[in-house]
């Protein structure tokens, strides 16, 4: 009984701030190791937690319990690898990825909860890891929805001389700006081409003019490392043509990668890009122009503005 007393006065180990823990996985780990220990002999009284493994897993971590008794220890998970279940610091990195934010915002919001995080470098690491996934998965889908928009259009008979299928597809695009106080424009942009039939995304085209590592590298005066650069797009080009740019490379690649050809898109009142696509002449060779049909949201929105400065006139 002393001896009981004894251990139950030692000082056990304290861990500092929360963590998220798999509630059941720990149960199961705990109750594996307990039946490999005499229960007879030595009671449940006799564990103590020790301490937090050296281990900067972030939100996964290991505790260390010791019987202080036989000094047989256990090394507990706060959650398991599973092939059906995604890890939980590459679960947090895939959600602020979602969500529009970055590695120090979400730093500061499990700080603010007592809970540590993943290392910048780990950060990276799962970020380049998800976004390669993200890409296969995207470029994927893709070519499937090209493939159905194929078949579809293949059965509606919409067909030209050469038996390519041709297609009504909507395009848009974006960049992000800013106009006050003082005007800036993003260094990246978007455009994307969806088909008419299926509603699918057929091509998503991204611009940017900036390269973190090209940037160091050009004001070190060196050369950049190997890396995988994302700058395509002249830092002395206007933004307001990435979008342009974007999509005409998704109509110029329609008919070699899937054998369609985007003949009718509807598009915004962007007049630029639609000579753009003219001067650019993507199915030259089959005396093919692609046509423009007017978006009716944006029509009745140019209507609507047109209509309320006539009330300001009279």
């Amino acid at each position: 009984m002393k001896d009981r007393i004894k251990l139950r006065n030692l000082t056990e180990g304290v861990i500092n701030g929360r963590r998220i823990v798999d509630f059941n996985y720990i149960w199961k780990q705990l109750r594996d190791n307990l039946q490999d220990h005499d229960l007879k002999k030595y009671s449940l009284q006799d564990w103590q937690f020790q301490k937090e493994a050296n281990y900067h897993g972030g939100l996964r971590t290991q505790f260390i319990f010791q019987c202080m008794s036989c000094k047989k220890k256990c090394r507990v998970w706060s959650e398991g690898l599973s092939k059906n279940q995604m890890e939980l610091n590459m679960a947090s990195v895939l959600s602020l990825l979602v969500e529009g934010i970055g590695y120090t915002q979400m730093e500061g919001l499990l700080a603010g909860m007592g809970l540590s995080y993943i290392t910048d470098k780990t950060f990276k690491y799962y970020q380049e890891m998800i976004l390669g996934h993200l890409e296969t998965i995207s470029e994927k889908s893709m070519k499937d929805a090209n493939r159905k928009e194929f078949e579809l259009d293949k059965e509606a008979g919409d067909i030209d001389e050469n038996g390519n299928p041709f297609i009504t597809v909507i395009v848009d695009g974006s960049w992000l700006t800013r106009s006050y106080g003082t005007k800036y424009d993003s260094l990246s942009g978007v455009g994307a081409i969806i088909g008419q039939r299926t509603g699918k995304v057929l091509y998503v085209g991204i611009k940017n003019k900036y390269c973190t590592k090209c940037y160091r590298a050009e004001r070190s005066g060196k050369n950049p490392k190997v890396h995988k650069c994302y700058k395509n797009f002249a830092m002395s080009t206007p933004s307001t043509l990435m979008e342009s740019e974007a999509l005409i490379e998704g109509f110029k690649q329609s008919l070699e990668v899937h054998g369609l050809i985007y003949k009718y898109f509807v598009g915004d009142g962007d007049s630029n890009f639609y000579k753009k696509l003219l001067d650019s002449n993507p199915y030259a060779h089959l005396n093919i122009v692609p046509h423009k049909i007017e978006c009716t949201n944006h029509l009745l929105r140019n209507l609507c503005k047109k209509a309320r400065t006539v009330t300001t006139i009279t």
